[in-house]
């Protein structure tokens, strides 16, 4: 079973934070959440893995897109990293 560490995403729109629920996912592929108003995918393109010192990190290079009432408004490519 795969553990899931983002259920929730905010991003700001026009000047407004905005918070997002997860609502799908194939984990390291992609990530697709809502708020009723926006959806918001997350597509993974690549995941470097390193294990430092007992921590593992990682590295995520991908595409985020913004979408309201299925028309695309915002794509932006997206680096992310993260340690637990």
């Amino acid at each position: 079973m795969t553990e899931i560490f983002a259920h929730f995403a905010y991003v700001s729109i026009n000047g407004k934070m905005r918070k997002f629920n997860l609502v799908d996912f194939k984990d390291n592929v992609f990530y697709i959440y809502s708020n009723g108003n926006y959806m918001l995918r997350v597509e993974i393109k690549v995941k470097i893995n390193k294990i430092m010192n007992d921590n593992k990190n990682f590295k995520i290079i991908g595409v985020l897109k913004i979408f309201e009432a299925q028309e695309l408004l915002i794509i932006k490519n997206i680096f992310g990293e993260y340690s637990c």
